[in-house]
């Protein structure tokens, strides 16, 4: 029996599995192969977590857009299909489509402990696809990575082509994150007396395919794809995996975002009732989500009490030490979206957002620095009541800089937003899932 990854789909009743991989060697067996991880000796740190996860990408900041032109060339390179003869005889293949995974935020209650909510819903759209043949029917499938066996091919359903377009939505009906362990999808001619389980391995009946890329970012150590740096932001990431946290990193700074101005909200009102210990509390919890409770005794009193989860605690929103060893979560996004503007496969959209989420959320780092500076200096008051003059526009400080930081800012003149807060950031991050769709043949 073949194991199946944590939270995949299972397969249909009367299914096999493996069906998926196989389909996707035919389809994809040009793509290039990422190359095994090299072992990094900091793992013996005694922060002991993947360091794929922790190196930063390269020491640029300001090249990040020069990739633009020499990336654009790069764009179909991983997604070989099955007549690669001919497009090595100089035929273009154009885009007819593109998948996206989006996401509910429903829980499935009966099992809290999976990651639910977030890329369970899949949505396909395609553009000047011709109708089938008389007796068939286009069928979409959602398949899993190149190089995986498991889980086996979801039926997305029978296609129904109006004026060239199609449309076909998928919910998980468990909720589930589809994008932990799909990124391939194939559109097969089938008869269609009654609909398929298993997509067809006749190569003549397969009609579309896209897949997100896997080919390794070249110079790169940890042999990271477009796929592992995506799925890392939206889905799992190694680093909160070892901390015993399901789901990506987007789905876990944003909580942690909304505690830190949850703490600075409450830490002003408590002022407002005179509720000093509660005040002192609250600033606390600020100072170790920002920092992470690795690292936020540095910033405290020594008898200051851990007032936060100690396990999601652990990373703070920001970088606080240049050498630390855990990455901090922002600074960890920031990583990954700069790994993906150089990826190979890229889209322009994917790498021309992924700049610009690096700028955004540089700006959100810049708030998140004053309201640490305004937290820090809270918590390290010996006596509130006796800084009380100092202690009111700090908390107003904080309250404004946490609010900036996660909805943004807008400017007075213009009503438009001077810059995006951590909100938008995480809703335009979602857009990164996404595949190109294109014909297995060239039209002719």
């Amino acid at each position: 029996m073949s194991s199946r990854p944590h939270g995949a789909t299972p397969p249909i009743d009367g299914e096999e599995e493996g069906t998926a991989s196989s389909f996707v060697q035919q389809a994809m067996s040009s793509a290039p192969k990422p190359a095994p991880q090299e072992a990094d000796p900091r793992a013996a740190a005694s922060e002991t977590l993947p360091t794929q996860a922790i190196q930063p990408w390269q020491k640029r900041r300001g090249s990040l857009a020069l990739v633009l032109l020499v990336s654009s060339t790069l764009l179909l390179t991983p997604l070989l299909f099955l007549e690669l003869p001919s497009q090595q005889r100089g035929m273009q293949l154009s885009p007819v489509g593109q998948a996206r995974f989006t996401s509910s935020g429903q829980l499935n209650l009966s099992d809290l402990t999976q990651d639910t909510g977030s890329n369970d819903i899949l949505t396909l759209t395609l553009q000047q696809v011709s109708r089938p043949a008389n007796g068939k029917s286009y069928y979409a499938w959602l398949l899993a990575d190149q190089e995986r066996q498991t889980p086996p091919p979801v039926p997305l359903g029978r296609l129904t082509i109006n004026g060239g377009n199609a449309t076909v939505t998928y919910r998980e009906p468990q909720h589930r994150n589809l994008f932990a362990a799909y990124s391939c999808l194939l559109i097969t001619e089938e008869g269609n007396a009654s609909q398929p389980r298993t997509p067809s391995h006749d190569l003549a009946q397969q009609r579309l395919v896209g897949c997100m890329s896997t080919a390794p970012i070249p110079n790169d150590g940890q042999h990271l794809s477009l796929l592992d740096h995506v799925r890392h932001v939206l889905a799992s990431d190694p680093v909160l995996q070892t901390l015993g946290l399901t789901g990506g990193l987007q789905h876990w700074t944003l909580l942690k975002m909304s505690d830190v101005l949850h703490g600075a909200i409450a830490a002003r009102e408590h002022w407002s009732h005179q509720q000093v210990d509660a005040v002192s509390r609250s600033v606390l919890q600020v100072v170790q989500i920002l920092d992470g409770a690795a690292y936020a005794w540095r910033d405290l009193p020594a008898n200051a009490p851990l007032v936060i989860d100690p396990k999601s605690g652990r990373l703070g929103l920001l970088p606080v030490d240049p050498v630390q060893q855990l990455p901090a979560y922002l600074s960890h996004i920031e990583t990954h979206l700069q790994a993906i503007a150089h990826a190979p496969g890229h889209t322009e959209e994917q790498q021309q957002l992924a700049i610009l989420l690096d700028k955004a959320l540089q700006l959100v780092m810049r708030h998140l620095q004053k309201a640490r500076q305004d937290a820090i200096a809270l918590a390290q008051m010996n006596s509130l009541a006796s800084h009380a003059n100092k202690v009111v526009p700090l908390l107003n400080d904080l309250v404004n800089e946490a609010n900036a930081a996660y909805a943004g800012t807008t400017g007075l003149a213009t009503g438009t937003p001077e810059d995006h807060g951590l909100v938008w950031c995480a809703q335009q991050m979602q857009a990164l899932a996404m595949i190109l769709i294109l014909p297995v043949r060239p039209t002719r």
